[in-house]
């Protein structure tokens, strides 16, 4: 609710659209579960068009 809140309700559209058009080598995996979230992260930001980080840390969500 807090991304279509903020950011209306075709986010999610945009970001599994997104997500429908990347393949494997479009994500970059280091084995952490931070690297998993930076890469929903960066999703939600372009089907935003802005930087949706605060959401995920008042989530704690691990990016780093």
């Amino acid at each position: 609710m807090s991304f279509e809140t903020e950011h209306g309700p075709d986010l999610f559209a945009d970001f599994f659209q997104g997500m429908n058009d990347q393949t494997n080598d479009d994500m970059f995996y280091d084995g952490t579960d931070a690297a998993v979230w930076r890469d929903v992260r960066d999703r939600f930001d372009l089907a935003a068009g802005t930087d949706t980080t605060p959401i995920f840390e008042t989530w704690s969500i691990p990016l780093e």
